[in-house]
């Protein structure tokens, strides 16, 4: 079977009104995708637990928005987008607190500060 007749039956379960159906459709959907959309969130976030966020975030929106799915893309493809637009929404909000600290590097930051604590004046050594 075809990769786009299956994405066309599970979407058409998981968009199903009966409750269990579409619990099983999604945990069908979300277990054969999940590897994947992790690497995806991992790459963009850079930390474990921010791509776990997003990529839960982005399972979260993709099968409350299944209805608005058109089907002109594979369903796999239509999710990773949805992570992608996540990570980098999870990534923008985490960033403010990163940029108080100019250098990630600890030895930089070091170093900079070293730099600015001697500051010889005039011709002393």
């Amino acid at each position: 079977m075809s990769a786009a007749v299956l994405d066309a039956g599970l979407v058409a379960r998981a968009r199903a009104a009966s409750g269990k159906d579409r619990e099983a459709a999604c945990r069908e959907i979300y277990e054969s995708l999940r590897p994947r959309v992790f690497r995806v969130c991992l790459q963009l976030c850079g930390e474990r637990t921010l791509a776990e966020d997003a990529m839960q975030n982005a399972f979260l929106a993709a099968f409350r928005g299944l209805r608005t799915f058109r089907g002109d893309a594979q369903l796999s493809t239509w999710i990773y987008r949805v992570a992608i637009r996540e990570a980098l929404a999870l990534r923008a909000r985490r960033a403010p607190a990163r940029s108080q600290d100019r250098s990630r590097h600890p030895r930089r930051r070091q170093r900079a500060a070293s730099r600015r604590a001697y500051r010889p004046r005039g011709g002393e050594p």
